[in-house]
């Protein structure tokens, strides 16, 4: 296993794609949270100028109130970005114990929850998260906390389902079935011995996970049920371009480029640590 594990890191590292990938989410990641820095003296409304087209002054132009887009588009790559985030993590912290509890007790347990988790697959999850929205969610300071607890309590199914899987095996190993005789609790076993084996596959998924939670929000905000003004995101960006699209193209442009580079490489990394973590996964 320790050999294993050693291949599993230079695996990834020797992916060159994914270390460019990561190289831009980090350079995205750290534009968006610096960018406050500079709302107050670029993103201000100027009615006088309009919607200009980009140029030295505004290099990604400005918006029908005048506001600079390269920095309204950095705001709303910091509120995607946290969503997604967000979101994620707490399909994680429901997915992981749910699907280790399912794998490690088997027999009739694993029935049951599997059943749950099967019913709520059928359900039309992004429902929930419109009626979550709907009834706490349309103040603009409680619209973000509410889009991420909805997207993340509808993420987490598939994340159950993987780590229950690799759980059902690893319950069978000597080592399991050593603590188990020597009198370790179940919660410690879980805890202590199954959940750190399927570190590797949570991880790979949850990179997987965020650019889906990322366009589901982006589509939410873009009919207008997500982020509420003032507050911006790409999805609410692209629904304002999208009222002027013929005379203000950049408008559009600019944030759905973004958002369809941001999330490839998402994808793009979590396919990588998908194949370091499970070799079995790799395309041949």
């Amino acid at each position: 296993m320790s050999a294993d594990a050693n291949r599993k890191g230079p695996r990834f590292v020797e992916h060159r794609a994914a270390r460019a990938w990561i190289l831009c989410i980090m350079i995205l990641t750290a534009a968006s949270f610096a960018a406050p820095i500079f709302t107050n003296a670029e993103s201000a409304q100027n009615l006088a100028l309009g919607a200009t087209p980009p140029s030295w002054a505004h290099l990604l132009g400005t918006d029908a109130l005048g506001r600079d887009l390269a920095i309204r588009m950095l705001d709303g790559a910091r509120i995607s970005l946290l969503i997604g985030a967000g979101a994620t993590l707490l399909s994680v912290l429901i997915g992981v114990p749910y699907g280790a509890a399912a794998g490690y007790f088997g027999g009739r347990a694993d029935g049951l929850l599997m059943a749950a988790v099967d019913i709520l697959y059928g359900l039309p999850s992004i429902l929930f998260v419109l009626l979550l929205l709907a009834w706490f969610g349309r103040e603009p300071g409680q619209s973000m906390l509410f889009l991420f607890i909805g997207l993340g309590a509808i993420s987490w199914l598939t994340t159950a389902r993987i780590v229950r899987a690799r759980c059902l095996a690893i319950r069978e190993l000597d080592f399991v079935t050593s603590a188990r005789l020597s009198g370790v609790s179940h919660a410690r076993i879980i805890l202590k011995h199954l959940i750190p084996q399927t570190s590797g596959a949570v991880i790979a998924y949850a990179t997987l996970t965020m650019p889906r939670v990322m366009m589901e929000e982006a589509f939410l905000s873009f009919l207008g049920l997500g982020v509420a003004p003032p507050r911006a995101s790409w999805g609410t960006l692209l629904n304002d371009g999208m009222q002027s699209f013929r005379e203000y193209p950049w408008l559009v442009l600019a944030p759905g480029i973004a958002l369809a580079v941001t999330l490839a490489a998402f994808y793009n990394i979590g396919d990588a640590l998908r194949d370091a973590f499970d070799p079995r996964e790799r395309p041949r």
